[in-house]
């Protein structure tokens, strides 16, 4: 079923500035009044999963018809709606010739998102009285925060900081501090309270070690939705956090900056940063690891399936040294160099990245924590461009004429980038069928030795004796030590080159003649290896992600 969506932001924003002395003040407000109108349903005409079970071949499950689980539901309508209130004020102070501040207040102020017609609940997970009972919005009144269920962040301050001081002639230091938030805005509506029922019906059935979640031959059986009067088991709840601080972010840098000679400078920096309340999910009500045949009893409210809980269990950290020397262009030539030496940690996935990662006990978030997927510990790009000195206006060939037009005029350029490569994840398959869980993310195996090898090759990317099943003495399935992320993929070298020359038309008008290459040397960089610890290409690449040589030629009037 597609999903259609109307978006509309109205947006009133005003900006006043202020000289006075050595102040330039600034001042700004901007609101929105954000709409998101949804009508769909992810999984409306059914969603089957086949994992082996049954026959140990995925395939095989599927020709018998024999799903380890299915899903149903209805059609999704949603008028989401969100405000934003955002203030500031800022003072770039010129304190001395050679030393200016930069003093800076922000105040963001963003509700949580709501309903328009107020279709939205969500079950009460909080202990208590009314544990389990469904609280529908706008329970108690038309705050934002009764209407969306969530309480609003009203504590959202930005103070920045920052100074340039010009230590001695040809040095300058710059430093830097702020705070900034975030929000949630990239969140669709299946993981929002209008997902839930009676509004949108989402039905998940499970197989048991004998009996298939349904047989596909069958189809859905009658009544599998139920009715809004009454819910339906085995129903799958999006519910939130009562408080749900705004993503906070703080960042702060320092840098040096020396002229080396006429148009040539070098520049060293550090730049760290530390993210807190990222948001997240997992499935609340997932069971523990048990039995198989006991995992729906083990569950913390039987009678549901997910209880897909949002909440701001995130964090990560950044620490980066960034070496950079340019030669602003002069006498025909432009190049930078630049170098970062980085560190990327945090205990949540890129929510629309790859390399997965999730959590893997939801009882222990910390276990979670480890290289971030898109870490990339060295890289390094270099840059040029050079004008040929030939032609008029060069050392050689300083006439015009038909050798200016021959050789005069011509461009080379460059651009070569090389980087180590991102973080990826050992998983264990069928974590629901041996360890009788379903409140697992990636389930990882033991790690017994380093697995990093000194020689890595696409038929053996990394040592596969250095991972182990998670099983005890007795055999029995447990949650592995092996850690997240603790693996990076292959580096890449790319080169790109490119010629140009101008030839005059007339006054006023030039022809431009480009032949550009990309990845000149046609150098493969190696997809991530297959990380299923009993997949037969275990520890192989089988993909490549860069792309091969490619050449292009254009011309191009210029008036």
């Amino acid at each position: 079923m597609p999903n259609f969506k109307i978006h509309q932001v109205h947006q009133y924003l005003n900006n006043l500035s202020w000289n006075r002395g050595g102040h330039n003040f600034k001042f700004g407000a901007d609101l929105r009044w954000n709409r998101s109108d949804i009508f769909g349903g992810n999984s409306a005409h059914g969603d089957f999963s086949f994992d082996g079970q049954f026959t140990r071949v995925s395939l095989g499950d599927f020709l018998l018809g024999m799903p380890s689980s299915a899903a149903l539901t209805s059609l999704l309508i949603g008028n989401m709606r969100f405000r934003n209130f955002m203030f500031y004020a800022l003072d770039d102070w010129k304190l001395t010739p050679r030393l200016s501040i930069n003093l800076g207040l922000r105040y963001e102020l963003t509700s949580p998102w709501f309903e328009k017609y107020d279709n939205m609940n969500q079950i009460d997970i909080r202990p208590g009285g009314t544990f389990n009972q469904i609280v529908p919005a706008g329970h108690c009144g038309r705050s934002w925060s009764c209407r969306s269920l969530v309480a609003t962040d009203t504590n959202n301050w930005s103070p920045r900081l920052g100074f340039a001081w010009q230590w001695s002639p040809g040095t300058v230091i710059r430093a830097g501090a702020g705070v900034f938030y975030g929000g949630q805005g990239s969140l669709g509506a299946d993981a929002r309270q209008v997902n839930n029922w009676p509004f949108n019906r989402r039905v998940t059935v499970t197989s048991t070690t004998t009996r298939a979640a349904l047989q596909l031959s069958d189809g859905f059986p009658s009544g599998f939705l139920g009715g809004v009067d009454r819910p339906p088991n085995n129903l799958n709840w999006a519910v939130w956090e009562n408080k749900v601080p705004s993503p906070t972010i703080y960042q702060w840098n320092l840098a040096v900056q020396r002229e080396l000679a006429a148009n040539l400078s070098f520049t060293a920096a550090y730049v760290g940063s530390s993210s807190n309340y990222i948001l997240g999910s997992y499935n609340w009500n997932g069971s523990p690891p048990g039995p198989p045949a006991t995992e729906v009893q083990r569950r913390r409210i039987p009678q549901w399936n997910t209880v897909n809980l949002v909440t701001p269990y995130g964090s990560s950290s950044y620490h980066g040294l960034d070496a950079q020397l340019e030669r602003r262009f002069g006498r025909g030539l432009f190049f930078s160099a630049a170098y970062t030496w980085s560190h990327s940690i945090d205990n949540i996935s890129e929510q629309f990245g790859s390399g997965g990662g999730g959590l893997m006990d939801l009882r222990n978030f910390g276990s979670s924590r480890g290289n971030s997927n898109f870490d990339v510990r060295h890289r390094f790009i270099a840059s040029a461009v050079y004008e040929l000195p030939f032609g008029k206006g060069q050392m050689w060939m300083n006439r015009g004429g038909v050798w200016n037009h021959l050789f005069g005029g011509w461009q080379l350029s460059n651009l070569a980038s090389v980087q180590t490569g991102n973080y990826f994840t050992i998983t264990v398959p069928n974590a629901r069928q041996r360890l009788g869980a379903t409140g697992i993310g990636d389930w990882w195996p033991d790690r017994v030795r380093d697995p990093r090898l000194e020689t890595r090759t696409a038929d053996l990317w990394f040592d596969k004796g250095a991972f182990a099943s998670p099983r005890d003495p007795d055999g029995s399935w447990r949650l592995g030590n092996a850690g997240r992320a603790i693996l990076s993929s292959d580096g890449l070298l790319n080169w790109d080159f490119g010629l140009m020359k101008s030839f005059p038309v007339r006054e006023g008008m030039s022809l431009q003649f480009r032949w550009e290459t990309f990845n000149l040397t046609n150098t493969p960089t190696l997809g991530t290896p297959t990380v299923n610890l009993e997949s037969p290409d275990f520890a192989k690449v089988r993909s490549t992600f860069s792309t091969p040589r490619q050449m292009q030629f254009a011309l191009r009037l210029e008036f």
